[in-house]
């Protein structure tokens, strides 16, 4: 007897990952290699080796895109950053105890806000092969970007006040439109403006105003807390906002820095070989990154039915992990890309040098 009932399908986790990979319109398996991103910085660096990583986007090193190296960038800068930031963070957080005094808490607010998104702005500085930006641009579009996005924010939210809305759907969604719209026009101007179409470098442009936007909604987030704490003795009772201190502090990688390098990875993957115009905007892959990085927004801000020191475990430590592993995958699709364009660029040179031989 024959039996005609069909197995139940296996999901295929290397068609998942193959699946990411293709967002962004590159071809081939996806080969992550995540020991090279870490591997670096265990080892001691010298000052010219620093200097090579700071000299990028400067006059001189913008590598010719027929030298491009397609390979697992070694970023370790970005740890140094990370460990001098998150010591600061700890000694003042200490000397806060024992001072209590505003302007310590100042700068504990805004070393704790910016200890990742400043790491992750100098992982993709270091991870952008074409180094075609330099440190110099990407704290313009920091601090230029973040601002005028945030400000811009402001604005729309006056349309759509999300505030009468609190801890409910509409005041989630709302946030994220608005939020997500005013980064991702920042986002596209920037692109345009350094004719950036490499996704990695995509990915540092978005992540650049994506930090300057997380930077200064958590500074204003936690200075609203601090105000309305309890004062005694002159300083700042931290337990009524150390919890919020705390899920800003380690959770704020996977906020709006990666949410803006996924929309700069949809705009750069629907550009493709074009002119940036506002005809990208209505592509399938900036559509697809960029409701992508609305639904994280969505899902970071709901307010979920969890006690609130537990939430940050449940519902934004998952979203964090997720986008930024997808970020991880288009950088092997920018290795692919860059790959792509070199080839491109030696069949151009050797047309035109059969070109030169026939004259």
């Amino acid at each position: 007897m024959n039996d005609n009932s069909q197995e139940p399908r296996r999901l295929d986790p290397s068609a998942v990952t193959d699946a990411v990979h293709h967002m962004s319109g590159e071809e081939g398996k996806a080969k992550i290699r995540l020991s090279a991103l870490v591997s670096a910085i265990f080892k001691k660096h010298t000052e010219e080796e620093k200097e090579q990583v700071l000299t990028a986007g400067l006059a001189g090193h913008v590598p010719d895109e027929r030298s491009m190296v397609p390979q697992w960038p070694r970023p370790w800068l970005y740890s140094r950053v990370f460990l001098w930031i998150f010591a600061l963070a700890w000694f003042t957080y200490g000397l806060l105890y024992l001072t209590y005094n505003l302007y310590v808490t100042a700068t504990l607010l805004l070393l704790a806000v910016s200890m990742f998104p400043l790491t992750m702005l100098f992982f993709f500085y270091e991870c952008n092969i074409p180094r075609n930006i330099s440190l110099t641009d990407s704290f313009i579009m920091l601090f230029v970007g973040g601002i005028i996005s945030l400000l811009l924010s402001v604005v729309l939210g006056l349309l759509l006040p999300a505030e009468l809305f609190t801890n409910t759907w509409y005041g989630a969604i709302v946030t994220g439109i608005t939020e997500e719209l005013s980064m991702c026009l920042l986002i596209f101007w920037f692109i345009r403006r350094h004719k950036a179409k490499h996704l990695l470098t995509g990915l540092l442009i978005g992540a650049c105003i994506g930090a300057g936007f997380c930077i200064l909604e958590k500074v204003g987030f936690l200075f609203n807390l601090s105000a309305e704490s309890v004062y005694s003795e002159g300083g700042v009772y931290l337990n009524y906002f150390r919890p919020q201190l705390l899920s800003c502090w380690f959770l704020s990688f996977g906020s709006h820095t990666t949410w803006g390098a996924l929309t700069a990875a949809g705009i750069i993957a629907a550009k493709q070989d074009r002119s940036v115009t506002s005809e990208i905007l209505k592509s399938t892959y900036f559509l697809r990154f960029a409701l992508l990085a609305l639904a994280f927004q969505i899902l970071w801000r709901f307010p979920w039915p969890f006690d609130l020191d537990r939430i940050y475990t449940f519902v934004h430590l998952p979203v964090a992990v997720i986008g930024f592993a997808l970020l991880i995958f288009q950088i092997s699709a920018g290795l692919r890309q860059i790959n792509r364009f070199r080839d491109q660029a030696w069949e151009k040179a050797a047309e035109t040098m059969a070109l030169d031989d026939d004259e």
